[in-house]
């Protein structure tokens, strides 16, 4: 595989990383599950590495917060099948710590792959960079309008201040169903993310690259 490897200080942070091909030895296979039943307490000899990996994730995320990156948190359905494959019920799955601590990495991985090929080749080598653009006025104004109406005073003036009312909503729907509502609603009031070699960044979560 081709694969991004970090060094990291014990404060959490980057001080050197390569891009090279790689061979994995997988010496044990985790699950999202297996992995998070190790980070609730069970006995592992994996436990201290899962519990290094969990605080630089943490880290990550709460440095894509401080620096823009925008909260969303939408419910993902999934399906409960039969022995012929039949659906016999519905349920909301949960986003646990492992599932947010892979996005982390993943997400550092792109930054940090988009970011040396652009600046290496002063823009000159093409790269599929996955965008999300700013959100259309329009819809934002809309969004803005019923929230008002709902009870919850979603800003608008600029870019940075759309950032923080959503933020400020996504904070707000935890405690309020009415505004879980409005969450959703603002999902869809956003840009669709996208491939393209025109690097305009992405604005959901704060990146340049």
């Amino acid at each position: 595989t081709f694969a991004v490897t970090f060094r990291v200080t014990p404060e959490n942070k980057i001080v050197q990383f390569w891009i090279r091909k790689t061979v994995i030895n997988s010496n044990k296979r985790l699950s999202y599950e297996d992995a998070q039943e190790i980070l609730d307490g069970k006995e592992s000899p994996l436990k201290i590495a899962l519990l290094r990996i969990k605080e630089f994730a943490d880290s990550q995320r709460k440095q894509r917060n401080k620096e823009g990156a925008i909260n969303f948190d939408s419910e993902e359905i999934r399906f409960l099948l039969d022995e012929k494959k039949y659906p016999t019920d519905i349920y909301i799955k949960e986003r646990k710590d492992t599932h947010l601590l892979v996005e982390d990495l993943m997400l550092l991985a792109n930054k940090s792959v988009a970011t040396y090929i652009d600046k290496k080749s002063k823009g000159r080598i093409p790269l599929a960079y996955r965008v999300h653009d700013e959100p259309d006025e329009s819809k934002i104004a809309d969004l803005a309008l019923m929230a008002k109406m709902l009870g919850f005073d979603f800003e608008i003036s600029n870019m940075k201040s759309i950032r923080q009312s959503f933020n400020r909503l996504h904070d707000a729907a935890k405690k309020n169903e009415t505004f879980k509502i409005l969450e959703q609603l603002g999902i869809r009031s956003m840009a669709k993310a996208a491939y393209t070699t025109e690097n305009i960044g992405h604005f959901g979560l704060g990146f340049s690259h």
